[in-house]
């Protein structure tokens, strides 16, 4: 008897629960469909949302990181050329105070060419105008790639921003009637003299009253 009463009392269970799974997926069901348009929206919502914070976020931090790194290389750059810009501004201003007679100067201390006639006649005068005796010119070397003294007095060559653009030429001399305060005085004028030059060979004969020497006189580019 017990025994049927425990058959009954499962099988009444076992409806019950059964009743109860296809009442809840009753419910399920019609909650879906009910706020099924809703669900799905809710769904692409958070699929979006997850795409953008680990997928579009990092890579728009770093499109901005680079934007910024650019920005600044512009500024910087936007900078220094403004610098260059009044630099060369202050140049031209500097240089425009200058006068004329100056920049005559200032150009024959270093010309950017040389003609050579003019040259030659220049360095025979300086001879002439102290009582001596022009016995040979010669001028060779122009064009020639020049590396100028670095220890001149009164014309600093190695103070020169760019010598590689600066040129040089030869001229040879020989000189006669010349002594020992002739010579000194002729040296003293080439030092003298507005174009920037060097004696780089002499040779003086006291006894013979002669001297040869080699010039070299430099010009730009």
């Amino acid at each position: 008897m017990f025994k049927k009463q425990d058959k009954k009392k499962d099988v009444s269970q076992e409806k019950t629960e059964q009743k109860f799974i296809k009442v809840t997926q009753k419910f399920i069901l019609k909650f879906i469909s009910r706020y099924f348009n809703f669900i799905v929206l809710l769904m692409a919502l958070l699929i979006l949302a997850s795409g953008y914070f680990f997928i579009l976020k990092p890579k728009f931090e770093a499109i901005k990181k680079d934007i910024k790194e650019v920005n600044a290389a512009k500024e910087e750059e936007k900078r220094s050329r403004s610098l260059e810009l009044s630099r060369l501004n202050a140049y031209i201003r500097d240089y425009n105070s200058i006068s004329t007679a100056d920049k005559e100067k200032i150009y024959k201390l270093l010309p950017r060419f040389i003609q050579p006639e003019e040259l030659m006649a220049e360095i025979e005068q300086l001879i002439i105008r102290r009582g001596l005796i022009l016995t040979s010119i010669q001028i060779g070397g122009l064009n020639r790639d020049s590396s100028i003294k670095k220890n001149r007095a009164k014309k600093p060559a190695s103070k020169l921003k760019n010598e590689s653009q600066v040129k040089s030429v030869e001229i040879k001399v020989s000189i006669l009637g010349i002594d020992y305060e002739g010579l000194k005085g002729l040296l003293r004028a080439l030092e003298n003299n507005l174009r920037l030059m060097d004696v780089t060979n002499l040779s003086f004969s006291p006894g013979g009253e002669s001297a040869e020497m080699t010039i070299v006189v430099y010009y730009k580019k």
